[in-house]
């Protein structure tokens, strides 16, 4: 994971196209003066590059991985999300006899691995050694809105916690962090140390995978000690967020399809929310979208005649073929469907 690897254009370059990706939002470096951070709002990569080149000789330069609404100010108020997940891991005796890092660079690499193999989730695209430590980087195939950067982003700290990886905590969580740029110095040290990018991954992480390990370790690492059984997002006995779910669902699904598909989303919305009132309201309220529709005399017959004993009952995933045969990607769909009805998490295309 940590072999340098050969580029065809500036890593450096390559490294911040991959991290900040395609977002058209706004993005910023900041150098240190004074012993306070200043924020340098740059329109791209390019300019962000040569900013850096510029003043790395004298001055620690740091850019923000995630983008931002407006120049004005590098806060969490003002960023609107990410297309990567981070993580700062120190090196050094001091750090590691306080707990706050690993004495070695070959122990901080070896924990690495071992944090995402015993959590399950990707390891990390990128590696930038930071000349007293790791920044590591999962950059995801989309840009993620910042309430559903959060949700993640917290879930991987609590992993980190709950498996002793001693990354520093206080940066994972951050959207508005500021992180050390690769072609960079670092002047904490005496002569300053190169800041490098030494590892990249030649893809990006779907965005969908990501997301499902990480809740996946989380609900099996944590959840599942601290929270009742049967209580998470798309895994629920709770109607209701089965039926957000199922909102979410039905808007990628034509309410004009023919008669077996109109029928087997009745019976899965019936089934998933105990055949309440509530699922009866949703199938209709979906249904009269249609033309098709004739009316609630319609939707009730039909609601009545669902049976709640069935051997077989059709659930959630019986609406993957309607879905698709739409035109929609069932995966993308499910992924940010369960966020989304979480807690109004959103997520960017």
């Amino acid at each position: 994971m940590l072999e340098s690897q050969f580029f065809t254009a500036s890593p450096d370059l390559l490294f911040l196209d991959s991290t900040w990706g395609n977002s058209t939002h706004c993005h910023q470096l900041g150098t240190i003066c004074q012993k306070k951070f200043i924020s340098i709002p740059v329109t791209g990569v390019t300019q962000a590059l040569a900013i850096a080149k510029g003043k790395s000789p004298t001055t620690d330069v740091y850019f923000a991985p995630a983008a931002f609404q407006t120049n004005l100010n590098r806060t969490s108020v003002n960023a609107t999300g990410a297309c990567c997940f981070w993580a700062d891991i120190d090196v050094g005796a001091e750090k590691a006899l306080n707990a706050k890092g690993y004495a070695t660079l070959e122990k901080a690499h070896a924990a690495i691995a071992s944090f995402c193999t015993a959590a399950a989730i990707p390891m990390p695209t990128h590696v930038v050694s930071t000349g007293g430590g790791f920044h590591i980087y999962w950059v995801v195939d989309k840009f993620v809105g910042k309430k559903l950067w959060k949700h993640l982003a917290q879930q991987l700290k609590d992993l980190a916690r709950s498996l002793n990886f001693l990354a520093d905590p206080s940066r994972t969580s951050d959207i508005a962090s500021l992180m050390r740029l690769p072609g960079t110095l670092n002047h904490k040290y005496v002569p300053a140390r190169p800041v490098l990018l030494l590892s990249a991954a030649n893809e990006p992480i779907n965005l969908c995978v990501f997301a499902d390990a990480i809740t996946a370790a989380h609900d099996r690492l944590i959840d599942s000690v601290s929270k009742p059984s049967g209580c998470s997002i798309g895994k629920s006995s709770c109607s209701r967020s089965k039926l957000d779910l199922l909102e979410v669902i039905l808007k990628h699904v034509n309410p004009d399809c023919n008669y077996d598909d109109w029928f087997i989303v009745g019976a899965v919305i019936f089934n998933e929310t105990g055949g309440s009132e509530a699922g009866y309201t949703l199938y209709d309220e979906w249904s009269c979208q249609g033309h098709k529709y004739r009316g609630q005399k319609e939707t009730k017959r039909k609601w009545g005649s669902m049976n709640p004993n069935h051997h077989h009952p059709v659930r959630i995933g019986s609406l993957k073929a309607i879905v698709e045969t739409c035109g929609h990607d069932w995966q993308h769909i499910i992924c940010i469907a369960e966020f989304d009805c979480a807690e109004g998490m959103e997520v960017s295309e």
